[in-house]
């Protein structure tokens, strides 16, 4: 009688597969095969684990080195922001300056020129802002029925409205914030002298560097037809920087004044 299974070329012994194998005693028996993959998927979670430690690691040094690089970037943004937004602004006073022959503004000061948008004082930035814009506030009476801008022209079409009133943009209440969320201050000559007296910068105790009796630390110059320091020009706007801050006793390249972003200054 033929056996069924004769004829057939007899198994091969169980043989190493390679060097995992040596280590994890995998063989092509059907158990060491089992208890060899175990070994596999140890090894795998280990290494997983190990690496999972390493790029978390590693991620945390670098965030730690590029953080202030990114506030330094964002901060620099910021800044470039506010010059782009000062120098529409000044842009916007001169167009409608150049239309109506005078500022958008009814108010009248003593001393000629007028200042606006410093915070604890009764001037806020927003009239100017509503009569360039042909807007009006409700109770405000800026531009009651297109008094103050007939032709009903919007010279400033940059500013967009303000989250509240500690955001960038025109708020609420119409004043205009920069990007760190303070008013910006403007300055025009309302007297029409061609010379413009910031109620700021026009002091001694800001402009004045010790060296130059005739020209202050920002380029202001002194003129025997206005006191103390002027701008040769019609309008000036500021805005206090990151800081959000400024000081009418320290000089103006110092301190609280040290970031201030000027439009007469580059």
């Amino acid at each position: 009688m033929i056996r069924a299974d004769q004829g057939r070329r007899p198994l091969p012994a169980a043989q190493e597969t390679g060097p995992l194998a040596r280590v994890f005693g995998l063989r092509r028996g059907p158990c060491r095969t089992l208890r060899g993959l175990r070994g596999i998927r140890s090894l795998r979670r280990g290494f997983t684990l190990i690496e999972l430690l390493v790029v978390i690691g590693i991620i945390a040094v670098l965030a730690g080195m590029l953080l202030p690089a990114v506030n330094k970037m964002k901060a620099s943004a910021k800044k470039k922001v506010a010059a782009k937004e000062i120098a529409e602004l000044v842009a916007a006073i001169h167009a409608y300056e150049a239309a109506y022959s005078r500022f958008p503004t009814s108010h009248k000061f003593d001393g000629g020129d007028g200042t606006f948008g410093l915070e604890g004082t009764p001037y806020p930035n927003a009239e100017i802002i509503a009569v360039l814009r042909d807007t009006d506030i409700p109770g405000k009476n800026y531009n009651v029925d297109h008094a103050r801008n007939p032709q009903k022209q919007n010279f400033l079409v940059g500013p967009k409205p303000a989250r509240d009133t500690q955001s960038p943009g025109i708020d609420v209440n119409g004043e205009y914030r920069d990007p760190w969320g303070k008013p910006y201050v403007i300055t025009m000559d309302l007297n029409f002298t061609q010379r413009t007296r910031d109620a700021v910068y026009g002091l001694a105790a800001v402009e004045d560097n010790g060296r130059n009796e005739n020209a202050g630390y920002t380029g202001l110059v002194k003129d025997a037809k206005e006191k103390d320091y002027v701008l040769v020009g019609d309008v000036m706007v500021w805005s206090l920087g990151p800081d959000g801050v400024y000081s009418a006793g320290e000089k103006a390249l110092l301190g609280a004044n040290a970031d201030n972003i000027l439009s007469w200054k580059p």
